[in-house]
């Protein structure tokens, strides 16, 4: 029975697979060869529009096969008239970055992706929103976009990023107090998600009283969380707080022991002289 568009891809994906499992060099271009060939043949059944995009990945990389910038076009165009949303997210790329198309135009293929889901879309959209590139900056919405995509790549990353670019206020605010309390609010969120790093980051706005209320027992909370899960710079000022006393009650050996956990990580820096710098 002859296969459909469908099934020639789904095998060349299980011949691409091969080839990237493979350290075999001689292997991995025989199964590049049958993927590409598939590839072509689901193709040319004109019904399948992630194969069409395939061809359009074939041809740009030239992996394994010439460059071709015209059947690249081709085949993109072709992906994107059949509405495929990898070959639609590609033309919005170029179309932002290459000047091709107004902003706005990107924007609201980004717009049309992202409510259809599609991951880069929407993470890409949350940028364009906060940037106020093709539309309006809108905060309410780039926050909406960036908490759809940690959800759904449950991966709290990009919450990371944006809190940090607050913080060190890479992003346009008026205010450095409204910069710090959007950084603060994306922190929450990103470690509602489980980042370490962020823990850090809210633990020292908290202990310096930067975009929320001054809390050191919180500070001290947050530190030892992200220092239990092998966060250097909180391991250290962890111990700075049992030093100190800082939302906690002071304990020497204990701060002894947080200065030595971040010390055995930066092994250039002596434990002693780490401890008798504070």
């Amino acid at each position: 029975m002859e296969k459909s568009g469908e099934e020639l891809f789904q095998l060349a994906e299980y011949y691409n697979a091969k080839n990237w499992e493979t350290s075999d060099q001689e292997a991995s271009y025989k199964y590049r060869q049958q993927a590409i060939e598939l590839y072509k043949q689901a193709a040319e059944k004109g019904d399948y529009a992630p194969a069409f995009f395939a061809l359009y990945q074939v041809y740009l990389s030239g992996d394994c096969i010439k460059v071709d910038q015209e059947k690249a076009l081709f085949w993109l165009k072709k992906a994107v008239d059949h509405e495929d949303t990898d070959a639609l997210y590609q033309l919005a790329q170029n179309d932002l970055y290459s000047g091709s198309l107004e902003h706005e135009q990107a924007f609201l293929l980004y717009l049309s992706l992202a409510e259809k889901n599609h991951l880069d879309a929407i993470s890409t959209l949350a940028y364009l929103y906060l940037q106020g590139i093709g539309t309006h900056i809108n905060e309410k919405d780039a926050k909406k976009w960036f908490l759809k995509a940690a959800d759904l790549q449950e991966n709290a990353d990009n919450l990371f990023y944006v809190a940090y670019d607050y913080e060190v206020g890479n992003l346009n605010t008026d205010q450095a107090t409204e910069s710090y309390e959007q950084a603060v609010e994306y922190y929450q969120e990103a470690v509602k998600r489980g980042h370490i790093e962020a823990k850090t980051h809210l633990a020292f706005l908290y202990m310096a009283g930067l975009g929320v209320e001054k809390n050191v027992k919180e500070a001290f909370y947050l530190h030892q969380q992200a220092a239990s899960q092998g966060q250097i710079f909180s391991q250290y000022l962890l111990g700075l707080c049992y030093q100190q006393g800082l939302g906690i009650t002071q304990d020497i050996e204990k701060a002894h022991y947080w200065y030595r956990q971040a010390c055995t990580q930066i092994n250039h820096i002596n434990g002693f002289e780490l401890w008798s710098s504070y």
